[in-house]
């Protein structure tokens, strides 16, 4: 009769060669679907002082569960998800665009980015380069604009500014590593600096498995708990609203905040850009849900509109060129009536990135930088 311990121990062993083999099965399985293979993003520090991926490769991007969302992208020679390599030798005139998700854009079909369509305008005139990594935020930009100055030289920039992008500039409020923040010195003014970002042999192993990659990111595992969270709160308990991706309302002190990181972007952006402020485009994002809900331009107390409103202001009065989404989608929605971002997700579609476009290439810096092309 087998005694108690090797009972358990069998039991054990057969519990551990079940799951071993149903998660082969499943890891054959999710390899024929179109699961997300991650862009492998690259450690960042003194040698690569901004995030970028692996080079030269091409990936599988989808969001969701069921994969509503289904794109293949490549990743150039430099590290950032553009179909087309970046020649540091070359001389016509440089449009470089920086941004985040927007504008690494793994969403959308790579030859209907807004980087695509207007490099597509300029027909060899010139060039059209993206800086842009998921995450990213004002105080990025002001590192990738540098980083563009430095290696490529840009005649002209646009920089792509969402809801998320004031206070998460702040060191104060994030600090996720490979990104530069803005943070606070005893002066009480805000300087740049870099968090590094290393890779660790476990991230490699699990990026190569579509089982891990499925649970991390199509089912986005680590936000798991919040959602559960969110789902389990009483209802009598009042949820917190939205506007433009962020929260519709902070405290007094963040705002402040977020507006000195507005003040620091717009101060350290030309110097670092290599740039005039006149040379340089700073598109707005709009508040989308107020547009489709026929009050796009209704002035409201959110936060993000009130952040918009400052830097358009500010920007202008040092002498950017503005570009309002706003003023953009609401225009083209009421002629079309047709929405700029996917059914499934916040990012700009297609559409969203040919309205940007078109604003772009209608702006004087952009008429400026190729004029005598």
């Amino acid at each position: 009769m087998l005694s108690r311990f090797k009972l358990l121990s069998f039991a054990v062993i057969s519990i551990v060669i079940s799951l071993l083999v149903v998660g082969l099965i499943m890891e054959i399985a999710l390899r024929c679907l179109p699961v997300n293979e991650g862009l492998h993003a690259q450690p960042v520090n003194e040698d690569n002082p901004v995030l970028r991926y692996a080079p030269n490769r091409s990936s599988m991007f989808s969001k969701g569960w069921n994969f509503p969302i289904v794109n293949q992208i490549r990743v150039n020679n430099y590290g950032f998800v553009n179909q087309v390599d970046y020649d540091p030798k070359a001389t016509t005139p440089l449009l470089a665009i920086v941004g985040d998700s927007y504008i690494e854009a793994a969403m959308v079909e790579q030859n209907k980015t807004a980087a695509a369509v207007v490099a597509a305008g300029i027909s060899g005139r010139g060039r059209v380069y993206t800086f842009g990594s998921s995450g990213s935020s004002l105080s990025q930009y002001v590192a990738y604009a540098q980083y563009a100055r430095d290696t490529f030289h840009p005649a002209c920039l646009a920089v792509l500014i969402i809801g998320n992008d004031f206070d998460e500039s702040l060191l104060k409020y994030k600090s996720e590593p490979g990104y530069h923040y803005f943070d606070e010195r005893p002066h009480g003014k805000l300087t740049l600096t870099r968090v590094d970002r290393d890779v660790n042999r476990w991230r490699r192993l699990l990026a190569r498995s579509a089982l891990a990659m499925y649970i991390v990111v199509n089912l986005e595992a680590p936000q798991l708990w919040a959602r559960l969270k969110e789902f389990y709160t009483p209802y009598s308990v009042p949820s917190q609203s939205y506007a433009g991706n962020v929260p519709a309302r902070v405290d007094g002190t963040r705002l402040v905040d977020s507006q000195g990181a507005v003040d620091a972007f717009l101060d350290m952006l030309p110097a670092r850009a290599g740039l005039e402020p006149s040379q340089i485009i700073l598109g707005m994002d709009g508040n989308r849900r107020e547009i489709y809900e026929n009050r796009g331009d209704s002035v409201t107390d959110s936060y993000f509109d009130i952040m918009r409103r400052y830097l358009m202001r500010v920007a202008e009065e040092k002498g950017f060129v503005v570009i309002d989404m706003q003023q953009q989608f609401m225009a083209h929605f009421r002629a079309h009536g047709q929405k700029f971002e996917f059914p499934t997700d916040g990012h700009w579609n297609g559409l969203g990135h040919a309205v940007f476009a078109r604003a772009i290439q209608d702006s004087s810096a952009y008429k400026n930088c190729f004029a005598s092309r």
